[in-house]
């Protein structure tokens, strides 16, 4: 006499396996933890996973996989001196420009929401193995995405960019960083600006 119909078991099964997959993501969730970055005049705050390192300089904070440095998620506050795109918009032209000189195909140009503020998303790949400084890499493939966001008198650039093969696996966890990205309340200009 069998205990369970052959249904039974096949139903059991698969019960069996979805329960071992949301016990592997709670564990993976409860691993995967985060901390807090907030802007020192409260320009804007950040969450990022707390196994990654951070280095915060001037205006900018940037945030690297201990695992694999090839990839750098940046975030800079502009204008910084008069070299530097007065807005946004004269910001995200200048980008393109550099796209094109430096042969990179532009994948995406678009308008997104980003802490209830309109900004605008660009992502390149580059073909010719030159980075987004115009240097040759060793590699074939180097992307860049930059998402652009004005915020007061100034404007946020966040960036991420590295190797292709290196900057897709990265590039969910940047998406999920731009998504909890939160701005403050806007200064008349950036603190330490050469501007002022």
């Amino acid at each position: 006499m069998k205990f369970f119909p052959a249904a039974g078991v096949k139903a059991r099964r698969i019960i069996i396996l979805i329960l071992g997959m949301f016990l592997m993501l709670s564990v993976y969730a409860a691993a995967a933890t985060y901390e807090q970055f907030k802007h020192p005049q409260g320009d804007f705050s950040i969450t990022y996973p707390s196994a990654w390192q951070r280095s915060v300089g001037l205006q900018t904070v940037r945030f690297f996989n201990p695992t694999d440095r090839k990839v750098e998620i940046s975030i800079g506050g502009y204008p910084l001196d008069r070299k530097d795109p007065p807005t946004a918009e004269a910001y995200i032209e200048s980008s393109l420009n550099k796209a094109a000189l430096y042969g990179y195909r532009i994948l995406q140009n678009k308008k997104i929401t980003l802490s209830n503020t309109s900004a605008t998303r660009l992502e390149y790949s580059s073909k010719l193995g030159v980075d987004q400084h115009g240097q040759k890499t060793a590699e074939r493939s180097f992307n860049d995405v930059e998402i652009v966001i004005s915020h007061g008198s100034h404007y946020h650039v966040l960036r991420l960019s590295g190797l292709t093969a290196d900057a897709v696996g990265i590039m969910p966890e940047f998406d999920r960083m731009v998504e909890v990205f939160s701005l403050g309340n806007p200064a008349s200009s950036l603190p330490n600006s050469r501007l002022q």
